[in-house]
């Protein structure tokens, strides 16, 4: 699953998360998972990141990295 060009972060364990590493502090966009867990993760709770989306729009449009609320715990 891809959530509009937020990479994903892969770590020496297996497990991965969609961050933005560019941005100080880095802004994660997903708990850190194993594969097929964040993509079941992503696919239960896409209408949160659509939202995401539409509210910040324009944003993304200009290449910024809106924080999302961290919904997951």
């Amino acid at each position: 699953m891809l959530l509009g060009g937020i990479a994903r972060a892969m770590f020496e364990d297996g497990t991965m998360q969609f961050m933005d590493q560019d941005t100080e502090p880095s802004t994660a966009f997903s708990p850190r998972l194993d594969p097929e867990a964040l993509e079941a993760f992503c696919r239960e709770h896409i209408d949160k990141y659509r939202e995401h989306h539409d509210l910040h729009r324009q944003s993304i449009a200009d290449y910024e990295t809106p924080a999302i609320d961290q919904f997951w715990s």
